[in-house]
């Protein structure tokens, strides 16, 4: 039998918060990709989507890592690369 999680329960796989979860499972239905939700007659009350948890794994397998936000260094290039120092002189 395969194992069955909640939005919560997925997230915390994820390593997300739950609205975070909500919010990337909402965006891969509007770009026409495969709803990893179980089918509804599968979830637990009628009413709270439920994932498999080996779909949930490989998503997050797939994912790039988390992106360089935040605030950016506009100072100047702390560059070992001679190309890039030839270039500056």
């Amino acid at each position: 039998m395969q194992e069955r999680l909640t939005t919560t329960e997925a997230a915390a796989l994820a390593g997300i918060t739950a609205a975070n979860f909500t919010s990337a499972m909402a965006r891969r239905r509007r770009r026409g990709d495969e709803d990893l939700r179980l089918p509804p007659g599968q979830w637990l009350d009628g009413r709270t989507p439920t994932y498999d948890a080996n779909e949930i794994r490989a998503w997050v397998a797939a994912r790039p890592g988390p992106g360089r936000w935040g605030r950016r260094d506009t100072g100047p290039s702390e560059s070992t690369d001679p190309a890039s120092t030839a270039r500056k002189a």
